[in-house]
């Protein structure tokens, strides 16, 4: 899989840069859909933090699980090397699935919210699946809350006469100067040394 800077906003590539250093910093040379999540949340006045206040969810029981969850995680000895970082399958999943819900949102670039519903979608693996579950966190609810969301935005900036109606979705312009650095966009393209983990094209 390919990451093109340029297709997402800056908060979305500012996540895929994140989650390998929040990997890092608790000792994982496998970056994991866990750590994407973790980087979501820890977005401050980002879209998923301001989504899970809508939904009544909050982020602070998120985090506090997913502490628990990172710290279950294989660790390696030593210091980790993000350049040798790697993406598990279902993270590439994730994150493939995200591009998707983006093109079928016709939106014109990856948000954060869109990395969100792909981690959702996908659902992988079960472990992960049943956390999100346990904060009610599915496709379903999270699209419903963000139509809802662009609803009511709309309806404020026709009160206030903005042109065109303002969307979460398209508040944010691509990331032209922040971009990952190399060993970030390639770790969608290594896999394991036993043969596990993701190969992608």
């Amino acid at each position: 899989m390919n990451i093109d800077p340029e297709k997402f906003t800056e908060l979305g590539i500012s996540a895929i840069r994140e989650m390998s250093e929040v990997a890092k910093r608790n000792g994982q040379q496998e970056v994991e859909v866990w750590h994407l999540l973790s980087a979501l949340m820890a977005q401050e006045n980002g879209i998923v933090p301001a989504l899970l206040e809508e939904m009544g969810i909050g982020t602070a029981p998120i985090q506090l699980a997913l502490q628990r969850e990172l710290k279950n995680l294989p660790k390696i000895a030593g210091d980790v090397n993000t350049a040798r970082s790697y993406a598990s399958a279902p993270l590439t999943e994730a994150v493939e699935k995200g591009q998707q819900i983006s093109q079928d949102m016709q939106d014109d670039y990856i948000s954060t919210e869109h990395l969100l519903l792909g981690l959702a979608a996908v659902g992988k693996p079960a472990t992960f699946k049943q956390f999100l579950k346990n904060f009610e966190l599915s496709e379903k609810k999270i699209k419903e809350t963000l139509t809802n969301w662009g609803q009511l935005c709309s309806l404020a900036n026709h009160h206030m006469g903005s042109t065109p109606p303002f969307t979460p979705v398209r508040r944010l312009i691509s990331c032209q100067e922040s971009e990952p650095d190399e060993s970030t966009l390639s770790m969608f393209s290594k896999s394991k040394s036993s043969g596990g983990g993701c190969s992608c094209c």
